[in-house]
Order: structure tokens, then C-alpha cells, then sequence
């Protein structure tokens, strides 16, 4: 057996390759209005390895960078500015005796959590999905909502993984992309159930 095609020089190269994948990623969100198309961009590669499309870096994630331009300027105009308005509101949550007050924290608390599963969707969706943006985003909704096992799953990944991160901020540049494949990988298995599998 040569060394290329042993299984520690494939783990080698696998581990290179996520943490390249995660480098380019940090660096490309620098500018935070870039977390979108490089987060696209992130997933597309983990896409290509998962269907075993190219086993490369930084071409495929240039690439989608490029080819998913629109839907990234979509989702930095409309889904980051709802992000930041639905957040700045989890004071509201706060219990209180108001049965007004409660309503609207079921209300927001609802809204939020539905938010979360379908943005836990969105990135795959779009990478696996050739559709208008309206449509993956109903897509990522849909499911979200009639896949709970996969999407509870899924959230239990980051959240687990975003409370580690919070402790201890530097792992953001070794395992962001293992995490990201991880949900990648769980969200294909609800593709799968759907018959999109391509």
C-alpha cells in the first residue's frame, strides 16, 4: 500500500483540508457584511466533498463565492437585518404577569424558534437547491418544520458546539467547517427523505 492511499495519509489530508477550509472562511468574514458568501461559500465546499464533487479548497470555495453572488447579497440584505431585529428582541421574553405580555412572549418565542431551524436550513438549501431564493428559503421552512428529528438534531449540534465556542472563542478556527459538515450531512439525510438527493 503506497503512502497516498493509506487511511492516515487520507486522515491527514482531510484534516488539512478542514482546517484550510476554516482559515478561509474566518478570513473572509472579517468583514462581517461577508459572513453570507463566505458562509455559502463554506457549505458549497462541504457539499462537493460530501457528494464527492472535488476534494479541493480554495478553487470550490472561490467558485461558489462567485456563483452564488445574488443569493449571498439576498441574504445580507434581508435575512442578516431580520436576524438583528428578531434578536434584539429576546429581552421581550422575559416572563411576566401580563397575559398580554405572555402571548407576545409565546409569539416572539415561537417566531424565534422557527427562525433558528430554518436558518440551520438555509445554507445547505442553498448550495444543494438550483432555485429563486424565495423558494429555497420556503423550501428551508418546510424542511425544518416536517423534518423535527433531523432539525432537532441539527440545533443540538450548534448549540452544543456555540456554547463551546463562547468558552473558548479559538476554537472558531479549527472546528467551524467540521460543524459545518456535520449539519450539512444532517440535513442531507431530510434531502434524502424528500428524494433530492442530487
Amino acid at each position: 500500500m503506497s503512502i497516498v492511499n493509506s487511511k492516515l495519509y487520507q486522515l491527514v489530508e482531510m484534516s488539512a483540508n478542514f482546517f484550510l477550509l476554516n482559515i478561509l472562511w474566518v478570513l473572509s468574514c472579517l468583514p462581517v457584511i461577508t459572513f453570507f458568501p463566505a458562509t455559502i461559500a463554506m457549505f458549497g465546499v462541504i457539499r462537493d466533498w460530501h457528494m464527492k464533487k472535488d476534494s479541493g479548497v480554495i478553487k470550490p470555495f472561490l467558485k461558489h463565492i462567485k456563483t452564488n453572488v445574488k443569493k449571498s447579497i439576498f441574504l445580507t440584505l434581508v435575512w442578516m437585518p431580520f436576524s438583528i431585529i428578531l434578536l434584539s428582541n429576546i429581552k421581550l421574553l422575559e416572563p411576566t404577569e401580563s397575559i398580554v405580555s405572555l402571548l407576545m412572549t409565546l409569539l416572539i418565542g415561537m417566531i424565534l424558534l422557527v427562525f433558528m431551524c430554518t436558518t440551520l436550513y438555509i445554507f445547505p438549501v442553498v448550495v444543494h437547491f438550483e432555485l429563486p431564493m424565495w423558494q429555497l428559503i420556503r423550501n428551508a421552512f418546510f424542511i425544518a418544520t416536517s423534518h423535527w428529528k433531523y432539525t432537532g438534531l441539527g440545533l443540538a449540534i450548534v448549540i452544543i458546539i456555540g456554547y463551546f465556542m463562547y468558552q473558548y472563542p479559538i476554537l472558531m478556527f479549527f472546528i467551524t467547517s467540521l460543524v459545518s459538515y456535520f449539519i450539512y450531512a444532517t440535513c442531507y439525510k431530510a434531502f434524502k427523505q424528500l428524494g433530492a438527493e442530487y
